[in-house]
C-alpha cells in the first residue's frame, strides 16, 4: 500500500512539472506599433516605436493597445538608438524584452532618425547631446497622461537601454555629464586616432559658444530612470570623472572588445571604470561596433566600416542569442525603488486641494456643524473651575466615550479588529492616565454632594481631536481613498480613537476615587 501511495505521488509531481516547463515554452506574442506623439513642448516631432505582450481583447477605445493580463506593468523599458538610427534596428533586442513580458518604449531621436525621413537627417544633431534625454524625459511626460493601454501602466520606473549614442544618452539620464573641451583635446591625441566617435564634428572643430558649452555639459538626469544599459556607449573619454562616481544606479555595460569603431578603452572601459559597481558584459571575439544592430542585408558602410557585413568567424544571429539571457538577468533582478505611478500621486494631492475640500464641506450634513458647535460648548464648560452635581459630572466622559466607540463601529465594521484594537488603546491610555492624574484638581463636598472641578484646557483639546479624527475618517471612507483599503487602516484608527476615549474614562474613574474617599 506504501509503494502504491509513493508511485503516485511520484507520478504526481512528474506530471505538474512538465506542465509547469510546457507552460514556460509557451510563446508569447509579441506586438509592434509605431505611436505618433505630436510635437514636445520643445517643439520637436515624436514617434516612438512601440513593442509589448499582445492580450486578448475584444473591443478598446480607439489610439488604445491590448496589452496582455500577465505583462509586467510596474516598469517599463526604453531604447535609444545609435546615431543617425532608428529604434527599428533592434527588433532583436526590443522583441525579446517584449517577450518576457515588458513593455518596451523605442525613441527616434528627430534631426538624427531616418525615422523621419533622410531629408530630416543632419549630422550636427549628432553633436547636441541635450536634446536626446530630453527628449526621453518628455515623452514620458506625455506617456504618463495617456491611457496607452486597456490596463494601467506604471511610467515613474524606467529601465534604459542604448546602444553607441543611445548608451551615452542613458548615462545622461543617470546623472553622467560632458565636458566638450576636454574631448575636443582628446581627439586631437594618438589614443584617438582610429576613434570614429572624433569624426562627428568633434575633431579639428572650433572653439563653440559659451551658451553652447552650458548645454552641452548640463544635468539631464530624470528620477524616474532606475536602471541603465550601455551597450557599447559612445563618448566615454568626455564624460566628467566626478559625475561617473555620482552614479548610483544599477548598471551594466556591454562592449566589444575588439571594437572596430569605438575603441573598448576610449568608451566602455572608461565608463565601467567610473561608475562604482557596473557590470560588464565584453564580448572578445571579433564582434565589432555594428554587431548590436539587427542581422542586415547591405553594402551601406559608415567612415568605412561595413553597417551589416561582420567580419570572418562572427555570426550575428548568435551573438544577439547569447547576450539576450544576460541582458535580462539584468532588467530582472529586484534591486531598485518602485515609484508610485504620476497619475496616482496626483490622485491622492488632488483629494486634498482647496476645491475638493471646498466641495466636502458643502456637502457635509448641516447635524455635523450642529454636532461641532454642541461639542465646542461642552469643551469649553470645561476650561472654568465649577461646581458640578455628582449625577452631571459623568456625562461628558460617558458621551464621549459612546461617541467615539459607536463611531468606529459604525465607519470600521464590528469586528473582532475594531474591538480589540478600540479596547487595546482605550486600556493602554486609561491605566497610565489614571495612575499619572493629579487628583488635587478635584475634589468633594459631601454637603451638598457636589464635585469641584478645577479648570483646563486640555478637555477641549482632546474633545477638537476625536471629533477631527472622525471627520477625517467618514471623509476617507466617502471619498474611497486607496489608504481605506490597506490592512493596517481599521486597526490604527480603532486605536486611535480607543486611545482618546481613555482621556475621558480616565476621567470618570477619578471622580469615582474621589466620591469614594
Amino acid at each position: 500500500m506504501n509503494y502504491l501511495v509513493r508511485s503516485l505521488l511520484i507520478i504526481l509531481s512528474l506530471t505538474v512539472v512538465s506542465l509547469v516547463a510546457h507552460a514556460d515554452e509557451i510563446p508569447v506574442r509579441v506586438s509592434k506599433s509605431v505611436v505618433d506623439l505630436g510635437e514636445l513642448p520643445s517643439g520637436r516631432p515624436a514617434k516612438i516605436t512601440l513593442w509589448f505582450p499582445q492580450g486578448q481583447c475584444t473591443a478598446l477605445p480607439n489610439q488604445q493597445y491590448c496589452l496582455a493580463e500577465a505583462a509586467i506593468t510596474d516598469r517599463t523599458l526604453v531604447f535609444s538608438h545609435g546615431a543617425m538610427g532608428a529604434a527599428e534596428n533592434y527588433n532583436w533586442i526590443a522583441e525579446a524584452l517584449a517577450a518576457a513580458g515588458y513593455v518596451v518604449v523605442g525613441i527616434n531621436h528627430y534631426g538624427e532618425s531616418w525615422f523621419y525621413g533622410q531629408e530630416t537627417q543632419d549630422v550636427r544633431t549628432a553633436s547636441m547631446l541635450w536634446q536626446r534625454p530630453t527628449d526621453i524625459s518628455a515623452i514620458y511626460d506625455t506617456l504618463s497622461n495617456r491611457e496607452l493601454f486597456q490596463k494601467s501602466v506604471n511610467w515613474s520606473n524606467i529601465i534604459a537601454l542604448g546602444h553607441s549614442s543611445g548608451g551615452q544618452t542613458v548615462a545622461m539620464l543617470a546623472g553622467v555629464q560632458y565636458d566638450l573641451l576636454r574631448m575636443m583635446d582628446f581627439c586631437k591625441t594618438e589614443a584617438a586616432k582610429n576613434d570614429n566617435s572624433c569624426n562627428y564634428g568633434i575633431r579639428n572643430a572650433p572653439k563653440p559658444g559659451e551658451a553652447f558649452l552650458q548645454k552641452f555639459g548640463g544635468a539631464y538626469a530624470d528620477a524616474r530612470v532606475k536602471k541603465i544599459i550601455m551597450i557599447d556607449p559612445t563618448l566615454g573619454y568626455g564624460a566628467t570623472p566626478e559625475s561617473l562616481a555620482n552614479v548610483q544606479l544599477p548598471t551594466l555595460i556591454v562592449g566589444a572588445q575588439n571594437n572596430d569603431f569605438l575603441p573598448w578603452e576610449n568608451h566602455g572601459a572608461r565608463y565601467a571604470k567610473g561608475i562604482q559597481h557596473s557590470k560588464v558584459h565584453l564580448l572578445t571575439g571579433e564582434e565589432g561596433h555594428f554587431i548590436f544592430l539587427d542581422v542586415c542585408n547591405n553594402d551601406i558602410l559608415v567612415m568605412g566600416v561595413a553597417l551589416c557585413k561582420d567580419r570572418a568567424g562572427v555570426d550575428r544571429a548568435a551573438t544577439h542569442a547569447a547576450l539576450i539571457p544576460s541582458i535580462l538577468e539584468f532588467v530582472r533582478e529586484n534591486n531598485i525603488v518602485i515609484d508610485a505611478s504620476k497619475k496616482a500621486v496626483e490622485r491622492e494631492k488632488a483629494a486634498f486641494n482647496v476645491d475638493k475640500i471646498t466641495q466636502i464641506l458643502m456637502y457635509t450634513p448641516r447635524w455635523v456643524f450642529g454636532l461641532l458647535a454642541g461639542l465646542v460648548v461642552l469643551g469649553l464648560m470645561q476650561v472654568r473651575t465649577r461646581q458640578v452635581p455628582i449625577q452631571a459630572v459623568f456625562i461628558a466622559p460617558v458621551s464621549m466615550m459612546m461617541m467615539s466607540l459607536i463611531g468606529t463601529f459604525m465607519d470600521l465594521g464590528f469586528t473582532w479588529i475594531t474591538i480589540s484594537c478600540w479596547l487595546l488603546g482605550a486600556a493602554s491610555v486609561t491605566i497610565s492616565l489614571v495612575k499619572f492624574f493629579n487628583n488635587s484638581t478635584v475634589s468633594y463636598d459631601r454637603t451638598v454632594r457636589k464635585l469641584r472641578l478645577q479648570g483646563s484646557w486640555i478637555p477641549l483639546f482632546v474633545i477638537m481631536i476625536i471629533f477631527c479624527t472622525r471627520y477625517a475618517l467618514g471623509m476617507s471612507i466617502g471619498m474611497n481613498l486607496n489608504l481605506v483599503h490597506e490592512f493596517y487602516f481599521a486597526p490604527v484608527m480603532s486605536f486611535v480613537l480607543g486611545a482618546l476615549s481613555g482621556y475621558f474614562i480616565a476621567q470618570g474613574i477619578k471622580y469615582l476615587q474621589v466620591v469614594r474617599r
